[in-house]
């Protein structure tokens, strides 16, 4: 064969085993940069994520006081052990003598809002009407959710001049 066909033979199959063999590896090729392009995207936009949680966590961590206080105010779950000692040390620090209470035994949603919960507590006391008033704005000042629903006057005792109060307490939890 003449030297003059065979040359021009060769480089078309040259070029056609290129875009035969090289242009798939080359296609393939593309993708995967796109699809690694991609993927560093992700994890840049992950990594950004992460540092805004940490930002977050770090600015929350200036107000744990405030939280806590939060948690206290609206525990999970109402537990009586938890009400008992609450209202015990309560009623010590204004001066007054627990004689009886009934402690919640269930909640019940709360027709204010759906997801709080409502627990009724009732306390039998005997106090001077100051420790009473005491009793009562301790309450309003504590963190936990507290609200007077009924102070019943049962008698007095005429000796030492201590009331015998029956309180009907309701107590918040979500």
């Amino acid at each position: 064969m003449n030297k003059t066909i065979l040359i021009p033979i060769f480089i078309i199959i040259a070029i056609i085993l290129i875009f035969g063999l090289v242009s798939p590896q080359y296609k393939t090729y593309n993708e995967k940069l796109g699809q690694a392009k991609a993927k560093e995207a992700e994890v840049q936009s992950v990594r950004a994520y992460y540092s805004d949680v940490d930002k977050i966590s770090e600015e929350l961590a200036k107000y744990s006081a405030e939280i806590t206080k939060m948690d206290l105010a609206l525990p999970d779950e109402i537990s009586a052990a938890a009400v008992s000692d609450y209202f015990q040390k309560k009623v010590s620090e204004s001066g007054l003598i627990l004689k009886d209470y009934v402690l919640p035994v269930t909640s019940i949603q709360s027709p204010l809002n759906a997801s709080l919960k409502e627990s009724n507590v009732s306390l039998s006391l005997s106090a001077s009407y100051p420790a009473l008033k005491n009793f009562i704005y301790n309450l309003g000042e504590s963190a936990r959710m507290v609200e007077v629903e009924k102070i019943s006057f049962l008698s007095s005792d005429s000796k030492n001049l201590l009331l015998n109060i029956g309180l009907s307490l309701k107590l918040y939890s979500y």
